[in-house]
């Protein structure tokens, strides 16, 4: 197990090799207070992601975990904010991560539209769109 802290001060603990915490399909999964991961290692991108899955927790007093299942525009709003951090480590570009989000979170939005809210909310905090 490791540690991470969001916004300064608040511990995720990491917990490797823990196959049945995580859906299949998926290689980590955040379960709000903490991040489980399939195998012993996981790369600085996707660690980043479950973070910010972390956070969106926090910030919405746990809400996020309900929304996140109730509408799908909610969800793709968060996966989108969580695949910015792997475009930004550099882990993929903005196509694949939008094919990601379209076709594993069972959204009814083309990858077009998913590509232009990335770069949207890429902008909107100050960042260069990916290339």
């Amino acid at each position: 197990m490791k540690t991470q802290k969001i916004f300064k001060f608040i511990p995720v603990p990491i917990f490797y090799n823990c196959p049945r915490l995580v859906p299949p399909r998926m290689q980590a999964f955040s379960w709000g207070i903490f991040i489980a991961v399939r195998s012993h290692w996981m790369s600085p991108g996707m660690i980043e992601h479950e973070l910010e899955h972390c956070r969106q927790f926090y910030r919405s007093l746990g809400l996020s975990a309900i929304l996140y299942h109730l509408s799908s525009r909610k969800r793709m709003m968060y996966e989108v904010k969580a695949y910015i951090k792997n475009i930004r480590q550099g882990e993929m570009g903005l196509g694949f991560a939008a094919s990601l989000i379209k076709i594993n979170y069972d959204l009814k939005y083309s990858v077009n539209e998913i590509k232009d809210l990335i770069v949207e909310e890429m902008y909107k905090h100050g960042k260069k769109k990916e290339k």
